[in-house]
């Protein structure tokens, strides 16, 4: 709801359809359709009456999420260390135990 209040204050102009808006965008992530909105905001000078502002945000939201995403640094690939001696052994007493 922030989002849709910051662009009826960037462009009072126009009307936006919350209800609408919010079945097509409540998906997003928050942090990517707030920072999607600032910059719709602070790239586009008019909204016109075919301009699809539902897709722009989604697509803005989408490239700031691949983004971010791109950031976090992924786990290396590599094969795990075997397990020490001790476990091994305490795996085969249960075992027998429970035989």
């Amino acid at each position: 709801m922030k989002g849709i209040a910051l662009l009826s204050s960037a462009f009072p102009a126009n009307r936006f359809d919350v209800e609408l808006y919010w079945e097509l965008l409540n998906d997003l992530e928050d942090q990517d359709f707030e920072v999607s909105i600032l910059r719709i905001i602070k790239t586009l000078k008019d909204i016109y009456p075919g301009t699809n502002l539902i897709a722009l945000i989604i697509d803005q939201a989408n490239t700031n999420k691949k983004t971010r995403l791109s950031k976090i640094t992924a786990i290396p690939n590599k094969v795990c260390a075997p397990p020490p001696k001790e476990w091994r052994e305490t795996i085969n007493t249960l075992a027998k135990k429970n035989q």
